[in-house]
């Protein structure tokens, strides 16, 4: 029964999601996005799915063990500062119902329709309609880690989720310098950095477009905001260890801490820039473009030595991709501010996860958490479809 009334909730959720991609001419991606997402979480009851691992079976275990001490123990147990809150989350629904995989696969499976219904929104956003008449929409219904995401007990579509809504706000301050929205962009891009601290870093790009885009806004505008990011950001940082990121909280982050987590990665069969370690601050400088290239685009055709490999190198096509069409069409992207203030907020996020990651495995997840708003900054540029719906 559980199960059931899951799958239930999703269908119900996905009526409401098809009718405003359908109000969009975006009918047939968000028949895609559903029913894609609705196999795999199927599955997902049944079989172990590629790029889980050891990870989801924790998560879930936890939540399990969790979900026994009652719920004022679930209570304690949501702790931002770590890296299972997804675990706490399942935990109290284990509690109320029953321990049931289909709870956590569900759940995350409805917020994986939820954030391709937001994506539509964040590109009309920065774009206006135009480009939902490209292959944006369908790109993101049928992206293989977006819907893998949907369908295991990973907290990836939680950070997903929260980025994209974030992202929608900073879209409209960079047009409005509306207070509230500067308000909803870092609220929830804190929601998006409970499930995995790095993420706060995000929060960066809106006093970056303020300082390298921000040419008609006012001396004082400028002050004010920067004080309130300030007074904002320092208070988030002193309140909430947000998991990996307490490291820099405590002054733990230095050339030998980074040195360190090189030695740490250097075994992983599928490692990259083995040996490449900052002995300098100017190592660190010159080699984050280097490591943020290789986060994005590997593995390589001679990287390829098993069959998962391919679809992690066909992710990688896609980001080299994406990366030519910004860099050929800079001009362009730069004159619009939200496509600008997007880049410069994931351009930050992407250099902390390029140092913590040194393996093209993981870093596949990682950058999944950008391939839609990496997506919607080049919308305008992918190749448009002939199809015809009715609205």
């Amino acid at each position: 029964m559980t199960t059931l009334f899951f799958v239930v909730l999703y269908f119900f959720i996905s009526i409401f999601i098809f009718y405003k991609a359908r109000l969009m001419g975006c009918s047939i991606a968000a028949i895609l996005a559903i029913f894609s997402r609705f196999f795999l979480c199927f599955a997902g009851l049944f079989f172990v799915l590629p790029f889980s691992g050891a990870d989801a079976v924790k998560f879930e275990h936890v939540a399990w063990m969790w979900s026994q001490s009652g719920f004022k123990g679930i209570l304690n147990n949501f702790d931002p500062s770590g890296s299972y809150l997804i675990s706490a989350i399942t935990a109290l629904f284990y509690n109320l119902l029953e321990r049931n995989v289909a709870i956590p696969v569900f759940i995350n499976g409805i917020l994986g329709i939820l954030a391709f219904s937001y994506s539509l929104i964040l590109c009309k956003s920065v774009w206006g309609d135009g480009p939902l008449k490209s292959i944006f929409p369908l790109l993101v219904a049928i992206h293989p880690m977006l819907n893998i995401n949907s369908a295991v007990v990973l907290r990836e579509n939680y950070v997903i989720l929260f980025v994209v809504i974030a992202s929608i706000h900073l879209a409209r301050f960079s047009r409005t310098k509306s207070v509230s929205s500067a308000i909803f962009f870092l609220f929830f891009t804190l929601l998006a950095s409970f499930f995995h601290g790095g993420m706060i870093l995000y929060a960066l790009g809106l006093p970056l477009f303020l300082l390298f885009a921000g040419s008609n806004v006012r001396r004082p505008t400028k002050i004010a905001y920067g004080v309130l990011f300030v007074i904002s950001f320092l208070f988030i940082m002193n309140s909430f260890g947000l998991g990996k990121v307490s490291d820099i909280q405590q002054g733990k982050v230095d050339l030998e801490y980074l040195a360190e987590l090189e030695d740490n990665r250097a075994d992983a069969n599928t490692a990259y820039l083995r040996g490449m370690k900052p002995t300098t601050v100017y190592d660190v400088f010159w080699q984050a473009p280097v490591r943020t290239i290789f986060l994005l685009t590997k593995p390589f055709p001679w990287d390829i030595k098993a069959p998962g490999h391919i679809i992690v190198f066909l992710d990688a096509m896609l980001w080299f991709s994406i990366i030519f069409l910004v860099l050929r069409n800079w001009t362009k992207i730069k004159e619009n501010p939200a496509s600008l203030a997007i880049i410069l907020a994931c351009s930050v996020s992407l250099v902390a996860f390029a140092y913590g990651t040194g393996n093209f495995g993981t870093g596949f997840r990682h950058r999944s958490k950008f391939i839609i708003l990496a997506l919607v900054v080049v919308a305008p540029l992918l190749p448009r479809i002939r199809l015809k719906e009715k609205v």
